[in-house]
């Protein structure tokens, strides 16, 4: 194997695995998350040219390369997974705890988040705006407040919600009002899409 074939499947192989390990790197980017999206996009790109440019060789020797008909096994296993799977082929979220409360809240330019509250007392909430941010903590309950705590990762402690009360906004709807503190009066109104509170 020439060493261009070689650069070329390390390369192709790097990329599936940078793509298929997104949910470990992807929320603790903030801002340059875009610029890496485009990126891996890009290269994404030039892997269909260079498939593209290999079949056409490939024919033109009727087949009978075996190193360049590998190279294009691998490039088209690597585009069509990517292409049905952008995200990665396993679903990571699945081995975390049950997820018991989802609210979103949608921003102007794109921008949003979703708070996640999981089984075992402990909440995720993703922040998308020109880039990802993943803040993650604890929370416990205590009739309709829902108190955050130990919160890392994303957000400091006092830029995150200290609190939050679930309340009735439409027929069997929810919304849930977040507040900074004692002093916010006002708060941020979440929309609950999923409500398995006991």
């Amino acid at each position: 194997m020439n060493l261009k074939n070689k650069i070329l499947i390390t390369s192709t192989i790097i990329f599936f695995l940078i793509v298929n390990t997104s949910y470990y790197w992807k929320s603790n980017l903030g801002f340059i998350t875009l610029p890496i999206s485009l990126i891996l996009f890009l290269i994404y790109f030039v892997i269909c040219i260079v498939t593209i440019r290999y079949l056409y060789f490939a024919f033109n020797e009727r087949f009978k390369n075996k190193e360049r008909l590998f190279s294009i096994g691998l490039l088209l296993i690597v585009l069509t997974l990517t292409f049905i799977k952008p995200f990665g082929i396993i679903d990571f979220e699945k081995f975390e705890s049950k997820t018991i409360l989802i609210a979103k809240r949608e921003g102007v330019a794109g921008c949003s988040m979703t708070l996640k509250l999981k089984e075992n007392k402990k909440f995720t909430a993703k922040s998308v705006c020109f880039g990802m941010t993943e803040t993650i903590g604890k929370y416990d309950i205590k009739n309709d407040t829902i108190y955050f705590y130990d919160v890392e990762i994303g957000r400091n402690e006092n830029e995150f919600y200290k609190f939050a009360v679930l309340k009735p906004s439409k027929i069997n709807h929810f919304s849930l009002l977040c507040f900074k503190g004692k002093n916010d009066t006002i708060g941020h109104g979440l929309k609950v899409t999923l409500n398995e509170l006991k």
